[in-house]
């Protein structure tokens, strides 16, 4: 549950960051994140929509992953 309350925050933030709609579908979000910070787009499709952590350090790494994808995505304006 914190996993996905993370990501769901994260994707609101990203989706304003870019000007999409919230709820804009997966596909469309992961893929104008992708282009904006120059990631692989399976990549922010994990760290946005991916499996839950298996353990608390793992949740923690997950984290600092969305932290740095915003990061990179307000740097990109």
């Amino acid at each position: 549950q914190a996993a996905e309350a993370l990501r769901a925050a994260t994707r609101e933030r990203l989706a304003r960051r870019v000007g999409a709609a919230l709820g804009t579908p997966r596909p469309s979000l992961v893929q104008v994140v992708a282009e904006r910070t120059g990631s692989d787009p399976a990549e922010v499709d994990g760290l946005l929509y991916g499996a839950a952590p298996a353990d608390e350090g793992a949740l923690v790494r997950l984290g600092e992953a969305l932290r740095s994808l915003e990061a990179t995505l307000a740097r990109d304006r």
